[in-house]
């Protein structure tokens, strides 16, 4: 039996470099992990691997030693002020990850032009590498806050490489339902997020929630079974699920054992294991 098709998500861990997150996922059991390789505010800081490259050869053997791959670049942000230009390291060391997908958000820009030029321009340079840009919508975002105003914005795009990173929080804190997420051509959906919490909560909670106090798939109320169903079948998805509450109580190893006890199960039963 292979790996369970899961992604160890670096916000899961927070202040763990790329060396020691492609070690845990590989013991972990995890299929592949994504880094931050690009900065989308202060708050994530980009990978030390971008700019060491000590570090990035580091990495890059201990990732040959394993069975994974790295799925995802973190984060490209369209906002008022960024310059596209200044994402090419990002992709350039993304690729020589392996790095297939990108997310890209949008916090915030209230200009769609602009917008749209700067997804266009993030879409050609990453069509140099051989990467897809995928629209990440968000909750309290007011320049991408559903998965509809995310599809628009793909399909004005006029790009190719380009396609959604659906994460069930944000589907669900941002009004979306399963059933919508089903009406979509699977061939849109380039990536895909889990995590679990309660149906309802007040919007002054849900930046902390987002960042910090997510709860473990199977424990909360969305309906993670059926969003995994409703995911291409070919998809690794993603486990994202930061909880500030466990540093220091589990070391990152165990945290993401925890998180592959938990999450394979509800996978196999997708494919059929």
């Amino acid at each position: 039996m292979g790996r369970p098709r899961l992604s160890l998500e670096p916000l899961t861990l927070p202040g763990v470099g790329a060396h020691d997150l492609i070690d845990i996922a590989d013991k972990a059991g995890f299929a592949a992990t994504s880094l931050v390789l690009n900065s989308p505010a202060a708050t994530m800081p980009p990978d030390a691997v971008v700019g060491d490259h000590c570090a990035r050869r580091a990495a890059l053997e201990r990732m040959r030693r394993s069975t994974l791959c790295v799925l995802n670049i973190e984060c490209f942000n369209l906002c008022a002020g960024a310059d596209p230009d200044s994402f090419l390291p990002a992709l350039a060391c993304g690729s020589e990850f392996g790095a297939r997908t990108a997310s890209a958000i949008v916090w915030e820009n209230g200009d769609r032009l602009d917008v749209l030029a700067k997804l266009g321009r993030l879409c050609d340079m990453a069509a140099d590498f051989g990467i897809r840009i995928n629209l990440e919508f968000m909750a309290l975002s007011r320049s991408m806050n559903s998965l509809d105003v995310a599809l628009e914005l793909l399909r004005d795009s006029g790009r190719q490489n380009i396609g959604l990173m659906v994460d069930l929080l944000h589907l669900m804190r941002t009004g979306g339902t399963v059933d919508r997420l089903r009406a979509i051509e699977p061939d849109l959906i380039g990536g895909a997020q889990i995590c679990d919490g309660p149906l309802a909560i007040s919007e002054a909670d849900m930046l902390a929630e987002a960042g910090g106090n997510r709860m473990v798939p199977g424990e909360g109320e969305f309906p993670v079974g059926e969003f995994i169903n409703a995911l291409p079948t070919e998809l690794i998805i993603g486990v994202e699920v930061p909880q500030i509450t466990l540093v220091g109580k589990l070391t990152p190893l165990e945290r993401a054992h925890q998180l592959m006890d938990a999450v394979a199960p509800l996978v196999a039963r997708r494919v059929g294991e």
